[in-house]
């Protein structure tokens, strides 16, 4: 299969058998119907997602895309473009929230640098891999952020690591990313993709003042009116406005593994609200893991609760 006839394969059925086993056995439970809330529809979701009546969540995998933006060049960020570097260097030593997260769900922690290109470059570090896909995106600003080819690549290593984690027997793939200017990539994508107005959705991001945020606002709705003309699908909008990092998490599990499942999450860096999508074995957790990364851990309990 070549590097995109991947995204014409329908995505995996939920496994409505296991559902309903799931809630034969939330029924006899030793607790009041719906006394745990959300955590029993979520016990319920997962068993359809791993197709078994009492899901698991043994084998946890995290994976971190990192990459640069180029229009963090139109100054909508209230950080310099070193810090995606620095935080690579942080990843790779065990010093970010993510890190300890990893470790207290016992996951394993993989960072992918899919640019090579941070504007400062980290140098060669531990339990980093690197992908060769260009010096980061270009302004969407003035182009498209990516061309085609770059576009293909980034959505191939994100398909290509969960892939992997399929076949390495994983329960929970949680997918994050990293990059000095994506919460503007993630706007102008929901932006144009659900159609709401870029003054709903742009915020602070990592700390902009309120004359930054209207700034912010101002390039982004610039460039969807500079490009709006050539976005025919969500995959082209994902070519004009994403990031590398985005359109990584934008991955299909699928191949020898007879998996299939799409996230549909283009836009991680606005909402801060986890997705989750169906792979067969594999169940795919997107979050952005603000503050306290409590979505990862309220899903972990969910399992050991309520299955």
């Amino acid at each position: 299969m070549d590097k995109s006839e991947w995204l014409k394969v329908p995505s995996a059925q939920l496994n409505t058998e296991a559902r309903a086993a799931a809630e034969v056995r939330q029924a006899i439970l030793t607790k009041p119907p719906g006394a745990l809330g959300r955590l029993e529809s979520i016990a319920v979701q997962l068993a359809a997602m791993q197709g078994k009546e009492r899901p698991g969540l043994d084998q946890v995998r995290i994976v971190i895309f990192a990459g640069d933006h180029g229009i963090a060049v139109e100054g909508v960020s209230a950080f310099p473009q070193a810090v995606t570097a620095e935080m690579l260097r942080n990843f790779a030593h065990g010093g970010a929230a993510i890190n300890v997260l990893a470790r207290e769900l016992n996951a394993k922690l993989e960072v992918v640098n899919l640019d090579l290109g941070t504007v400062v470059d980290p140098g060669t570090l531990p339990n980093v891999s690197n992908q060769q896909l260009g010096p980061g995106t270009a302004n969407f600003a003035k182009e498209a952020a990516m061309s085609e080819h770059q576009l293909a690549q980034a959505m191939n290593v994100g398909r290509q690591s969960a892939e992997r984690a399929v076949t390495q027997g994983v329960d929970l793939f949680i997918g994050g990313e990293m990059g000095i200017g994506n919460t503007s990539a993630a706007t102008a994508l929901a932006a144009i993709l659900t159609e709401t107005s870029v003054e709903t959705l742009a915020g602070p991001g990592t700390g902009l003042s309120s004359d930054g945020v209207l700034h912010k606002i101002n390039v982004i709705n610039s460039a969807l009116k500079l490009h709006k003309r050539q976005i025919d699908s969500p995959v082209t909008a994902l070519r004009y406005f994403g990031g590398f990092e985005i359109a990584a998490l934008a991955v299909r599990a699928n191949g020898r593994t007879g998996t299939r499942g799409r996230i549909h999450r283009w836009c991680s860096g606005v909402g801060r609200q986890p997705t989750v999508c169906r792979c067969s074995r594999l169940v795919a957790l997107f979050s952005f893991f603000c503050r306290t990364g409590s979505s990862t851990h309220f899903t972990r309990i969910a399992c050991r609760a309520v299955t």
